[in-house]
């Protein structure tokens, strides 16, 4: 549904760390760009749409008739001990704009950021990167939880419940973070507006 037919001519091009892609007249934009430089992403988005993501009110998915807006609170899933940081996501018929709180969610998706043809697929290989391992992360939480748990209880190793508490707020926060991630995926499911 995200699609956007592109002939074998399609080129990129490069601005200042920007990827524009051409097919025929169709102009394709993808940018990341920092929340605090409302300038450099107001020149692309409308002046209402741009207020509207200035309120900071944006909740996981939300389809409007000729653009869509995702917002979730990225977890750094290396160091959960750091504060969330939102991405937001505007994507229209021809652009995606992936807009973020501080400079640790920047360089994260400029990390992931992969250029594509259209911009469905880019924000298809986008939370694929992002969830590369996702799975594997929260198992391996569960599993030292579930041994710390089991030192606890027969004795061997009560001095360890402050890291088990630990471990369970942990794998709390990523199951959290993960179901956010699903709701946005339902939203982008429905497609609503048929980008």
């Amino acid at each position: 549904p995200f699609e956007i037919k592109a002939e074998k001519s399609v080129k990129a091009h490069h601005q200042n760390g920007d990827k524009s892609f051409f097919s025929g007249e169709k102009s394709i934009m993808q940018k990341v760009f920092l929340a605090s430089e409302t300038e450099k992403y107001a020149q692309y988005i409308q002046t209402d749409i741009v207020e509207y993501i200035g309120f900071g009110q944006t909740e996981t998915f939300e389809s409007f008739d000729k653009y869509s807006l995702i917002a979730f609170d990225w977890y750094d899933t290396s160091d959960l001990s750091n504060e969330p940081a939102q991405i937001l996501i505007y994507l229209d018929s021809e652009d995606i704009f992936f807009i973020c709180e501080n400079e640790r969610s920047l360089n994260t998706v400029n990390e992931l950021f992969t250029e594509s043809v259209s911009n469905g697929n880019c924000l298809r290989l986008f939370f694929r990167d992002l969830l590369s391992g996702s799975t594997d992360r929260i198992e391996a939480l569960e599993n030292k939880a579930s041994v710390l748990d089991g030192r606890i209880e027969n004795g061997t190793d009560r001095s360890q419940k402050a890291e088990l508490s630990f471990l369970r707020s942990e794998i709390t926060k990523m199951k959290k973070y993960y179901g956010q991630l699903g709701f946005i995926f339902d939203g982008i499911c429905g497609n609503e507006n048929g980008l």
